[in-house]
């Protein structure tokens, strides 16, 4: 429409002329009709030839009015893109004032109205997906101590293992196997973990500074940091999962097992692992050269060592049980 408008101040003074003449035109052929049908008749050659210009004139009329309609849908279409924009970000606006709320089903509503509007608008996925780790960051560990509060003022909870409803809900959205946020690099530093079981394929994912507590890692990892994590009775790997290019450097781990693991360039460097045990684990390129082995570390029915490296001062501390390629092993 905006085009028209300057086509229309452009060239007014010229559409009116043209609007005259074409007037003039249809009058005169009005009044000398006869004249001009003659030229019209089977027996006058020149009869075809203006044929054919009037055809070209009403094509080009033709494809005038189309133009004209295209631009008067695209204008429309602009108009619908501005007003679904205006929307979204009204929405938007509605489910973060939610996520403010004391209430848990008030929270939960903004976190599904968010979910909602980063799989409609793929403009908002990142940003979703960062609001939803923040949220973790800053509240996670409240909401397990609201949880272990009621448990104390009630002696029949005290054997059940809950999960905040919130933290469950946001790990379920974020990280599931048919998550929207599959490819996006997720930030859970600093992030209380308790009782949590992780499926999956998690990847490219940071974890620095969380803290983790009875939790089971059911799931690939690739390209993931642990690093200065405190990690306690806990368990990674079941039914064979990958765990690839992943750092625990300064990490403090306690009553940790690594089970049926594929491991391949995973580092422990100055990490301090107490009652450390692996069980049926593929090592290749793994680095525990500089780790803190406090009690005895446990290695039992590993498959391979290739260029995984010790220190010599660790020999100590490691017991080797129906392991085979031990000669693989690297001491510096």
């Amino acid at each position: 429409m905006e085009k028209l408008k300057k086509f229309w101040n452009d060239y007014k003074v010229w559409v009116i002329i043209g609007s005259l003449i074409l007037l003039i035109l249809i009058s005169g052929f009005f009044y000398f009709y006869s004249d001009i049908a003659l030229n019209f008749s089977k027996d006058n050659p020149n009869g075809e030839f203006f044929k054919v210009i009037l055809s070209v004139l009403g094509g080009i009329g033709l494809i005038y009015g189309l133009w004209i309609n295209s631009q008067r849908i695209k204008e429309q279409n602009r108009q619908n893109c501005i007003s679904e924009n205006s929307n979204s970000d009204q929405r938007f606006s509605d489910a973060i004032g939610y996520l403010g709320s004391d209430k848990t089903s008030i929270i939960l509503g903004g976190i599904y109205a968010l979910y909602q509007l980063a799989k409609e608008d793929c403009r908002y996925k990142s940003i979703v997906a960062g609001l939803f780790t923040k949220f973790l960051q800053e509240h996670s560990e409240l909401l397990y101590t609201k949880i272990e509060t009621s448990r104390k003022n009630n002696t029949n909870l005290l054997a059940i293992r809950n999960v905040p409803i919130i933290v469950k809900t946001i790990l379920d959205l974020l990280i599931n196997k048919d998550s929207i946020f599959i490819g996006e690099k997720l930030d859970f530093s600093s992030t209380y973990f308790k009782y949590i079981t992780f499926k999956g394929d998690i990847k490219d994912c940071s974890f620095d500074s969380s803290l983790f507590y009875s939790c089971n890692f059911k799931c690939n990892l690739i390209n993931c940091n642990f690093e200065l994590t405190v990690i306690k009775d806990s368990r990674f790997g079941i039914g064979t999962t990958i765990m690839e290019n992943c750092q625990f450097w300064g990490s403090e781990m306690d009553n940790v097992t690594f089970f049926e693991n594929i491991m391949n360039e995973v580092s422990f460097d100055l990490a301090n692992l107490e009652n450390f045990y692996a069980h049926t684990v593929y090592l290749t390129q793994c680095n525990f050269h500089s780790a803190n082995f406090i009690n005895t570390a446990n290695f039992y029915d590993i498959n391979s060592f290739t260029d995984t490296v010790f220190s010599k001062e660790s020999k100590n501390n490691l017991t080797f049980r129906d392991c085979k390629n031990q000669e693989e092993i690297i001491y510096l």
